[in-house]
């Protein structure tokens, strides 16, 4: 029993919940960028990315424990304030899996390494109470918009080619504008609790007002550059932004039905909409590369029968 509740608690604190598909697009984006295929070298990246960020949700909670203890709803979040997991197993069980991406990125060469650890190491210092990061304004939404979006991007990018295409600006400034929105969602939806307990990010000096348009603004970049991105550059075949589509109203139709009946405001539409594009962006994507691989395989199979 006690195994088992390890296990969860570490399970727990990976937040996996959180970034998994998202980790998953800038992956993609990053070997579409380069010409990259399906294969060994791609499941590498994505294994390594995923763990990367999983440390950083992980390290974050380890550092903020003794913070979140003072929040009833944080305190039931967090597996360390709740006991699933002691301090000391939390911080070895972060390691443990920063270590195993860096290993990871170290097999797919220089540039990959170089932007994984980079990350690695932004991710560390972002919640590291002797510097902490995310107390700064300005540096807190600008280093997530690249520990969680830009190195993972460029890790994939840097798996195939050490070169530099001339579009790859492109999909890089999609998904670390949609990060630093999505930074900037967090700290308007969390406004009244952390000034009440005196935080000191941007959307603490900027203003509810202000900040709200500053994420206006890196909401409106990412869709400009998704737009030239995907429709422009044309960087996956028309048929993934369709499957995405149909994806994406199969799955918002109850949130749609919802918001009708009432006048939602940025937090409430950003809630039920942001999840169902992540899973259905990341779903079109690996079909995208999956699909004829297996279709390769499923045809060189067939003559056996």
């Amino acid at each position: 029993m006690i195994i088992k509740k390890r296990i969860d608690g570490t399970i727990r604190l990976s937040r996996y919940r959180e970034f998994l598909w998202f980790v998953l697009i800038t992956t993609l984006l990053g070997v579409a960028s380069s010409g990259g295929v399906f294969g060994v070298r791609m499941v590498t990246v994505l294994v390594a990315n995923w763990l990367a960020v999983a440390f950083m949700f992980m390290i974050n909670d380890v550092e903020d424990a003794p913070d979140d203890a003072l929040c009833p709803h944080k305190a039931a979040r967090n597996p360390i304030v709740n006991g699933m997991l002691s301090h000391r197993s939390g911080w070895w069980v972060s390691i443990l899996a920063a270590l195993t991406a860096g290993f990871l990125y170290l097999l797919l060469g220089f540039g990959a390494a170089l932007w994984g650890w980079i990350g690695l190491l932004l991710g560390y210092i972002y919640s590291w109470k002797k510097i902490r990061l995310k107390n700064f304004p300005v540096i807190d939404f600008l280093s997530h918009g690249m520990m969680l979006a830009g190195c993972q991007f460029l890790a994939a990018f840097y798996t195939y080619t050490p070169g530099i295409h001339w579009w790859w600006p492109f999909p890089f400034c999609m998904v670390v504008s949609i990060s630093m929105y999505g930074e900037l969602f967090n700290e308007l939806r969390d406004f009244q609790k952390d000034r009440e307990a005196g935080l000191n990010h941007t959307a603490m000096i900027l203003g509810y007002r202000m900040t709200s348009v500053v994420m206006n603004v890196l909401l409106g970049i990412g869709v400009v550059s998704a737009a030239i991105t995907l429709i422009g550059i044309w960087i996956v075949p028309f048929w993934v932004l369709m499957i995405t589509l149909t994806l994406l109203i199969c799955l918002t139709i109850p949130a749609i039905v919802k918001m009708l009946r009432r006048t939602p405001s940025m937090i409430g539409v950003h809630g039920p909409l942001h999840k169902p594009f992540e899973i259905s962006f990341a779903v079109a994507l690996s079909t995208y590369y999956i699909g004829p691989w297996l279709g390769a395989r499923i045809l060189a199979w067939m003559p056996h029968f």
